[in-house]
């Protein structure tokens, strides 16, 4: 992989800059409270997807009783290795739809058929004053917002269907294997 940085003049100095704010320096911007949505000149923003976002992240963070979400960056990238190459990174050779880094209140999706509607990444911010407070392990953070969002644009039902199909092919699989695997 190559991570790429930028020098950038500030306060008569030179500093170093990571890429996501020097390649979406020409990126439109659309606020939906609490979600800001970022993406490319030419995207077709989607105010329905984006009002849905916004009434999601209210919606589970106010049915669990969690904190009001604070701001919310969503970029919308073209292709998951779009998502990477704003980030500053190139070469990666699996490359999620999405991500969010849920510390610095972002969210990255990548593939355009989810446009401005990513409700996994949504419910992980949506829970996040919660998830923290109750140091909830990894594999239940993950399957709350598999719950509420679904994931890699299936809802819920449809993974379970998914689910249920793998453990017919493959009855050995069992939670103990895969809670004991190194790989998620």
């Amino acid at each position: 992989a190559v991570c790429r940085v930028y020098a950038v003049r500030q306060a008569r100095r030179w500093v170093l800059a990571n890429s996501l704010g020097q390649l979406t320096r020409e990126w439109q911007r659309t606020r939906i409270a609490p979600i800001t949505f970022d993406y490319p000149p030419g995207h077709r923003f989607d105010s329905g997807g984006a009002r849905r976002s916004a009434r999601f992240v209210d919606s589970v963070a106010a049915a669990f009783g969690a904190d009001k979400p604070g701001p919310i960056e969503f970029y919308v990238a073209q292709s998951p290795e779009n998502i990477f190459r704003v980030l500053g990174v190139e070469g990666l050779p699996h490359h999620p739809p999405g991500l969010a880094y849920i510390a610095h209140r972002l969210i990255f999706r990548g593939p355009a058929v989810y446009g401005e509607w990513y409700p996994h990444e949504l419910a992980h911010m949506a829970l996040d004053s919660l998830t923290k407070s109750w140091r909830t392990p990894f594999a239940l953070d993950e399957g709350l917002a598999m719950w509420l969002g679904g994931s890699r644009g299936r809802d819920f039902p449809a993974l379970m269907q998914d689910l249920a199909a793998a453990l017919r092919a493959k009855p050995s699989i069992t939670l103990d294997a895969l809670l004991g695997s190194p790989s998620v």
